[in-house]
């Protein structure tokens, strides 16, 4: 789903991309991303995936300013207080408890 993977890869001020599914379980980094306000990397559709993923391999300016943003703790600190106030599931708050 990617719940843990990209709650990890926050806390290591690594860009996600995603590209969110029908379902529940395709929509997680959708999900974190959004309440994190780190938005740039969610794709619309295919195409803007494979856009956003070779802009963030080819553009290191863009990719240490995605960085920076994560590293100055807002994205971290959001979903912090939602785990501790229960906003996210047991299964994605456990890497932000460790």
């Amino acid at each position: 789903s990617g719940c843990n993977t990209t709650l990890l890869a926050l806390e290591h001020d690594v860009p996600v991309v995603t590209l969110p599914g029908r379902f529940m379980r395709g929509r997680h980094s959708y999900a974190i991303l959004k309440a994190a306000g780190v938005t740039d990397t969610i794709a619309k559709d295919a195409e803007d995936y494979v856009q956003i993923a070779v802009r963030l391999g080819c553009h290191a300016a863009w990719r240490r300013e995605l960085s920076a943003r994560m590293r100055l703790g807002a994205a971290v600190q959001r979903l912090v207080r939602g785990a501790r106030a229960g906003g996210l599931p047991d299964g994605c708050g456990w890497a932000l408890r460790r």
